[in-house]
């Protein structure tokens, strides 16, 4: 069983978000400074250099981030994708001060490049949990026996399979129907024997392009095995710890060939794991946040939209 100290929830918002803003100024600074002026004048000259795929390798990028996309996120009801719609407001613990200031710092980072909401000064309830620990099935088993609402409505099998499953980093998510309405403020309030509080919609699209329960997810408790991350870098792990809090993963999600960080502990013989998020990585969460959640095509209209920012060469507009 965790110890106290390791069940601890420690805050570090504020140093991390100060941190951000001294990055932000100092790189100003920098840009802002002048660049001495050339000793005598230059001729103009327009380089330009165009860069493309072969319609082959065009055809292969696209076959390996639908694969990506359909491999990696986890469903709901079988073909919906969550994503935060409320803002994400995280705690560590079990990590040196140092470090979990990292990873927060990362993890802002990445929700700000992905257009993620999250909030940054610590005045929020918590609903993103990252703890360090040595005994990680004793701490799930403890939640389990302490707080059983923390796994909401998984199955039984579920949540032995989270507890008891040894992975380097687990995540549970928690996801709800998005903005959903419920029988106390709807037509139906006050009807003879229908429950208080049970999510109703009323805004129902008859089309097979939308879907009318879309997911948003409403909390996710990340557990890193201490003992099985020893000697990972720590600004490796902090980004692949961003990615998992800032999209639903699938539990055994890998990388499967792909540039991603998800290859972290389960990169292929004699080859390096990636030091931090890919381009791949960037493109999936801008991607994510930018597509409808009510779109039954989500995934592909996330594959399409990687496949497009991959090809100005990663950078979200």
């Amino acid at each position: 069983m965790a110890s106290r100290g390791e069940l601890q929830l420690r805050w570090r918002l504020a140093r991390g978000a100060a941190a951000a803003w001294l990055i932000a100024v100092a790189s100003a600074a920098v840009a802002a400074e002048p660049s001495p002026p050339p000793a005598s004048p230059a001729p103009s000259v327009r380089e330009v250099v165009v860069t493309g795929q072969t319609p082959k390798a065009a055809r292969e990028r696209r076959q390996q981030l639908n694969a990506f996309v359909r491999r990696t996120p986890a469903l709901n009801n079988g073909r919906a994708l969550a994503r935060w719609t409320t803002p994400i407001c995280p705690v560590v613990a079990g990590m040196t001060e140092d470090q979990g200031e990292y990873v927060l710092l990362r993890l802002f980072q990445a929700a700000r490049a992905a257009g993620a909401p999250a909030i940054e000064d610590g005045r929020c309830t918590a609903n993103v949990f990252i703890v360090a620990t040595a005994d990680p099935e004793g701490l799930v088993k403890a939640w389990g026996r302490r707080s059983p609402r923390i796994f909401e409505k998984g199955q039984a099998a579920e949540i032995r399979t989270f507890q008891e499953t040894p992975r380097a980093v687990r995540v549970w998510y928690n996801a709800r129907l998005d903005r959903p309405m419920t029988t106390a403020d709807s037509p139906f309030e006050g009807l003879e024997g229908l429950p208080m509080d049970v999510p109703v919609s009323h805004h129902g699209v008859d089309s097979r392009l939308t879907s009318n329960s879309p997911y948003a997810l409403s909390s996710a408790f990340v557990v890193v095995d201490s003992a099985r991350v020893d000697g990972t870098k720590v600004g490796a792990l902090a980004d692949y710890l961003a990615l998992a809090a800032l999209a639903q993963l699938q539990p055994d999600a890998g990388a499967g060939g792909a540039p991603s960080i998800l290859s972290l502990f389960a990169a292929p013989a004699g080859s390096e794991p990636p030091d931090g998020l890919t381009a791949w990585d960037t493109a999936f969460l801008h991607a994510l946040y930018h597509t409808r959640l009510e779109d039954v095509g989500q995934a592909t209209a996330i594959a399409s939209r990687m496949n497009e920012e991959l090809s100005r060469g990663g950078a979200p507009p």
